[in-house]
């Protein structure tokens, strides 16, 4: 029986493997979850103008309802928060978009949404979002569907 190289070895190269692959995961799940975090002691308004970022400014923050309908277990509703939004469409019907806000200033009544992707072909938004004191318009730029929401008390 001839002498086997350690790289002939199955086990090693199946050893190798593995251990790149999980590597290779790891760095796409950092890559992918790393921009949602804040430094300590960072807030919406740490940034410069015009960049996409996690944190969702103020005046947009928290919980909307079509027509206001915030106590109906059935009624389509959109809760924004840091590094995206949650959307009901009815009681057992639930989603999440994750991505990244852009945004002149916290109290902004203009914000674009781009959803996260892997690959972010263009510096494009997704949706065009505009705040009116309690009102709440979002529009899907691909889909070009337009939604207005009502602000639900806190």
């Amino acid at each position: 029986m001839a002498e086997e190289k350690w790289h002939e070895n199955v086990m090693v190269r199946v050893g190798l493997g593995t251990g790149v692959g999980i590597v290779a995961l790891l760095v796409l799940l950092n890559l992918f979850y790393d921009g949602d975090r804040l430094p300590e002691g960072a807030t919406s308004t740490d940034y410069q103008s015009g960049d996409w970022v996690s944190p969702v400014p103020d005046s947009l923050r928290g919980t909307w309802a079509v027509e206001g309908r915030c106590e109906d277990d059935d009624s389509l509703m959109v809760i924004f928060s840091n590094g995206g939004y949650r959307w009901r469409k009815s009681r057992t019907d639930w989603g999440f978009a994750r991505g990244k806000y852009r945004y002149t200033h916290p109290n902004a009544y203009r914000i674009e949404f781009q959803l996260q992707r892997f690959q972010q072909p263009s510096d494009n938004p997704d949706a065009v979002i505009t705040v009116s004191g309690n009102e709440m318009r979002k529009y899907n730029l691909m889909g070009g569907t337009n939604e207005t929401f009502i602000k639900c008390p806190s």
